[in-house]
């Protein structure tokens, strides 16, 4: 979603024929049912509930769709058609100055032109000419080197390099329009510029911004192997969770002598955790290179940095297979509905602040899981879709016969936003899963909106009304799946 339509979005949601409960009351009741002490049986399950949804799909819902041969395919096709992602494994190890100039200037475009708020006060001409002057594209070469890094920590990717917060209005200290998104550890990135005050532009596999460099550590070319290309690696499956970084873990930066590669061979397992090193957060389809397994216990290769060079270290991790898998999930629509359902409840966040997630992350990091590599973007997204249905020309018959088409797990799109979608319940009503920011409702005498917050990731329907009349499912753009 870009951050003019996004906002757009948020202050044109309606309620005036709202159906939808509060949001406490949709959190709590995609929760499973309480049983009174009369009853004789269970109740059945609610379509709030991945339950619901997994019992409608069957067995049929366990069938893979894309194998791993497919999924590589269906990657270099997004990549074809979006140019923030991109295969860092063969990266070019230069580019033309004016097109990491292009890159930076489309990475700003949102923060250098328009009014913007600060602290509740406008940004000032001055503010904007510093930024400007920050981007230090007078020093950007013919041709530009392209160093190869790897991300230490969780960090925040700018669309500016610096960290104060820029806001569209003067009363939300919310949405920060310079966030791009949140990068979690051990991410390879290739650095395209360095504006020599502490910030560094960077490539990741699927968007560009300005990084802290102390976030970083540079690789070489066997450190940046393990990270791009690990032959056996673990993918986060739970929302967000958090590693320890263990004290005097073993330094895994060199590969042994001879032909095997050091990440094939048993290392040494790591003393117990260090209180002074802070935990790594990572965020569902994160990808942890993996060395070694044992009944109890995955041996894992971390970036740690000494002088700004990457030092990987391997560090015991004990197996979670609740909240770890080794390599990709199987791509089933069961799958998607039970990573989607793994994020009910989770805080909502623009561009992944303060370890949340927005629409097209709760989309991207999903369908990561199972190896698929979505742009981060909503309309972005929208446009690699394949097959895809276009709809924002069809009336209402043509947009219900969609249903019938796209699968559940597929993504369903309005301007600036995302939905997976779940299925008809059982009144034929589609329902979606997704990270909504807010609603508005009218007044009373529908002369002025008030901003309804909702933040977080609901289960809800389509009819949810936009100022105009319309409703979501009368606004939908497009459908599309992977499959």
């Amino acid at each position: 979603m870009t951050h003019r339509i996004k906002i757009a979005l948020c202050l044109f949601l309606a309620a005036a024929a709202l159906s939808l409960p509060e949001p406490a009351a949709l959190v709590r009741a995609s929760q499973s049912p309480a049983t009174s002490a009369e009853e004789t049986q269970a109740p059945a399950p609610s379509p709030l509930t991945d339950t619901f949804w997994l019992a409608r799909s069957g067995a049929a819902g366990e069938q893979v769709f894309a194998s791993p041969a497919r999924v590589a395919v269906i990657n270099e096709n997004i990549r074809a058609r979006d140019p923030q992602s991109v295969n860092l494994a063969n990266y070019p190890a230069n580019l033309p100055g004016s097109a990491v100039r292009s890159a930076i200037l489309a990475a700003a475009a949102d923060a250098l032109d328009g009014e913007l708020w600060t602290m509740g006060r406008p940004v000032t001409d001055g503010e904007r000419d510093a930024a400007r002057r920050s981007l230090t594209l007078e020093r950007l070469p013919d041709t530009a080197a392209v160093r190869r890094a790897v991300t230490l920590r969780r960090a925040d990717l700018r669309a500016l390099p610096i960290s104060t917060a820029w806001y569209e209005d003067d009363d939300s200290f919310q949405d920060d329009i310079l966030q791009g998104t949140a990068v979690d550890p051990g991410e390879p990135v290739a650095v395209l510029a360095e504006n020599g005050d502490g910030w560094c532009f960077v490539q990741t596999r699927n968007y560009r911004g300005w990084l802290p460099v102390a976030t970083l550590a540079f690789a070489d070319d066997y450190g940046w192997a393990l990270f791009t290309n690990p032959e056996r690696f673990l993918v986060v499956t739970a929302s967000l969770v958090s590693v320890n970084l263990p004290e005097n873990a073993p330094d895994s930066s060199k590969p042994p002598s001879g032909s095997v590669p050091r990440h094939q061979k048993t290392a040494p397992v790591a003393a117990g955790p260090s209180p002074a090193a802070p935990p790594l957060l990572f965020q569902m389809g994160s990808r942890l290179p993996l060395i070694k397994s044992t009944k109890k216990t995955w041996d894992i290769i971390v970036p740690t940095a000494k002088d700004g060079q990457l030092v990987p270290r391997t560090i015991p991790l004990a197996r979670d297979e609740e909240n770890f898998h080794e390599g990709w999930l199987p791509a089933t629509t069961n799958t998607l509905i039970r990573q989607a359902f793994r994020f009910l409840g989770a805080p909502y966040g623009w561009g992944g602040l303060e370890n949340s997630v927005d629409c097209s992350s709760f989309a991207a990091d999903i369908y990561r899981t199972i190896g698929i590599e979505l742009p981060r973007d909503a309309d972005a997204q929208e446009a690699v879709m394949e097959p895809r249905w276009a709809l924002e020309d069809k009336g209402g018959a043509e947009r219900y016969a969609v249903f019938s088409h796209v699968p559940p797990g597929s993504l369903l799109f309005l301007p600036g936003h995302v939905m997976m979608y779940l299925g008809l319940d059982d009144s034929g009503d589609p329902l979606v899963i997704h990270a909504l920011s807010c609603y508005n409702a009218f007044s009373p005498d529908r002369q002025t909106i008030t901003s309804q917050p909702v933040r977080r990731v609901i289960v809800s329907g389509l009819s949810l009304p936009l100022a105009s009349g319309r409703t979501f499912f009368e606004g939908l753009t497009a459908a599309g799946t992977m499959r």
